[in-house]
């Protein structure tokens, strides 16, 4: 089994993105009503999610997070470090961001 690919496809779902269709070196942004639900399991909506690799940056984002996204996109850069990630969310949004980071070795 590919869990590389399985763990693609999940996050491609929870973001509203084909993560495999966003070129290296993009920044993506897609609007997602997934971002305007409570999902199953959990006990908030998550108005923003943001997917980060070295070569592509995905920000899933429903209407709460509509008005700052722009701001946000122009912040974010490749190299980043996750300070730096979480200090650019905490400037576009005012107020500090949840996280979970992954690994997977390529």
């Amino acid at each position: 089994m590919d869990f590389y690919s399985t763990t693609l496809k999940y996050y491609s779902h929870w973001l509203g993105i084909d993560i495999a269709y966003v070129k290296d070196n993009e920044i993506a942004t897609t609007y997602s009503e997934e971002r305007n639900k409570i999902q199953p399991g959990y006990t908030r909506q998550y108005d923003l999610l943001l997917w980060y690799q070295d070569t592509k940056i995905i920000i899933s984002y429903g209407k709460n997070a509509n008005d700052h996204i722009k701001e946000l996109a122009r912040t974010l850069k490749f190299g980043l470090d996750i300070d730096s990630i979480k200090d650019s969310l905490f400037t576009s949004f005012g107020k500090k961001p949840n996280h979970n980071i992954k690994l997977y070795p390529i």
